[in-house]
């Protein structure tokens, strides 16, 4: 979803100006006007009409060269100056639609008439052609202009339905009711049955329906709109579930009690039951549609962007780059808030651990530097006193190697040094250069 979105967003930064620009701004100008021919008053014109004259008898003689006509002069409404240049930016403009409808079709082939919009397209555009190019060539003269002139207003209307699609606080009621039409297409049929069976019996009666006299026949239990029986019975029931109860004023009478029988029965399948049961049918279609609102609000407009490509500034698009980041597998958000969940005890509890450790290793942290300087303390005193014992001992040494040098000296200074004495006395010296020096000096 967030892959979809960002396309979206992309293309409506590319696109969305595009469409509006090249594509809705001309719609609504046509509709204005479609609008504006069709429904502001038209001026009166006589129009000539010439009729040849056939001769009346043999004998008849002729002395012009020209055929006698007869002239008839009839007063039509026609356009006034204004109409017709609103009628041919009319006509433009529907050609411009019309290469849109056609490159779609070449483009879908078959599959262009999988949506319902594009039946009411080419209906309008050749609708509006004709009555616009009728009334310009022959004004007045076309067979049931204003029926077409009607159907055709209605049809750009429902047009603007399919426009109201491409923005997001109107697209996705459109696509609901779409959504509603499609469910409840099977509830219809049933409906339909519904009225036939209450409908049908209260046509049949009325065949043999009486005033209570029985001199003069009662008005009909079944209004009668249309020249076909089976739309004039739906007709009437369909007012009935509305509550339009056109007929009930003639409901005594001959059957009289088994009209109103069908009647109150007919109130309470159609009004009560049926109606509510299609109100249920679009509160569920509500609900599940809310959960996909967004979806459905990106896939209308991306299928506006591929239907008016042509207008489309498309290479612009292309010479862009869109870097986006791809999940490589969908997660269940419940789960994931589970695992979410646990994974925050557990970092609580870790902390808790954590702490209690790190006072724990501080503590003996302490502890340790406290017994090093304690070890450092001790070391030093008895590096002290070593180093004070072995100074005595060298003052010893010293003090004994001096005695002995004093006595050999007095026993003879020319009598050299045996060499186990001058072994031991160099022994007794190490370290000392200047006494070892005597020394040697002594046995040279």
């Amino acid at each position: 979803m967030d892959l979809f979105k960002a396309v979206c967003a992309y293309l409506d930064d590319k696109f969305e100006w595009q469409i509006i620009w090249k594509v809705m701004i001309p719609y609504f100008t046509m509709f204005g006007m479609a609008l504006y021919v069709f429904l502001s008053d038209r001026e009166e014109v006589i129009v000539k009409t010439e009729t040849p004259i056939e001769a009346i008898g043999e004998d008849e003689i002729t002395f012009s060269s020209k055929p006698v006509v007869e002239v008839e002069e009839t007063v039509v409404l026609s356009m006034t100056r204004e109409q017709k240049v609103c009628a041919g930016i009319f006509i433009v403009l529907n050609i411009y639609f019309a290469i849109f409808e056609l490159t779609q079709l070449a483009k879908k082939q078959f599959g262009y008439f999988s949506e319902a919009w594009n039946f009411f397209d080419p209906t309008s555009i050749v609708l509006s052609l004709v009555i616009t190019v009728f009334e310009l060539m022959k004004p007045g003269q076309m067979p049931y202009l204003k029926t077409a002139e009607a159907l055709t207003v209605m049809l750009l209307l429902i047009r603007i339905f399919y426009w109201m699609r491409f923005f997001s606080k109107t697209g996705y009621l459109v696509a609901l009711i779409l959504d509603s039409i499609e469910r409840i297409k099977y509830f219809m049929f049933l409906f339909i049955i519904i009225l036939y069976t209450f409908g049908t019996p209260l046509y049949i009666l009325q065949k043999d329906r009486f005033s209570r006299e029985d001199v003069e026949e009662l008005s009909p239990l079944v209004s009668e709109h249309f020249t076909w029986v089976p739309l004039d019975i739906l007709n009437n029931m369909y007012l009935l579930s509305l509550g339009e109860f056109e007929m009930m004023d003639n409901y005594d009478g001959k059957y009289g009690g088994f009209v109103w029988t069908l009647f109150l029965l007919a109130t309470f399948f159609v009004q009560i039951t049926f109606l509510n049961v299609l109100i249920a049918i679009m509160g569920g279609s509500f609900e599940e549609f809310m959960e996909i609102r967004d979806q459905t609000c990106l896939h209308l407009k991306l299928t506006i962007y591929d239907d008016y490509q042509l207008v489309l500034n498309v290479d612009d698009a292309k010479a862009s780059f869109l870097v986006f980041i791809e999940k490589t597998e969908d997660v269940d958000m419940d789960k994931l808030d589970q695992i979410v969940e646990v994974l925050g005890d557990k970092i609580n509890s870790s902390k808790d651990a954590l702490g209690f450790m790190t006072n724990t290793v501080l503590a003996e942290t302490k502890a340790l530097q406290a017994q090093l300087k304690q070890i450092g303390s001790d070391t030093a005193t008895q590096n002290a006193i070593l180093i004070t014992k072995q100074n005595k001992k060298l003052e010893t040494i010293k003090d004994d190697v001096e005695e002995m040098v004093d006595k050999i000296r007095g026993n003879s200074d020319e009598t050299p040094i045996n060499d186990d004495t001058y072994e031991q006395l160099l022994e007794l010296t190490q370290g000392d250069h200047v006494t070892q020096k005597q020394i040697k000096q002594l046995n040279s």
